[in-house]
């Protein structure tokens, strides 16, 4: 489930704030394992 649907179904705000986090760690570990871009 995506944060739209979330949003769109009128979840708890504490669980649409838990999906940000888990997306925002999911981000930074990408970035981490992803070589420099000039």
């Amino acid at each position: 489930m995506g944060l739209y649907e979330l949003v769109k179904l009128n979840a708890p705000e504490e669980s649409i704030y838990k999906m940000i986090d888990l997306s925002l760690e999911v981000l930074r570990s990408r970035m981490k394992y992803t070589p420099e871009l000039p």
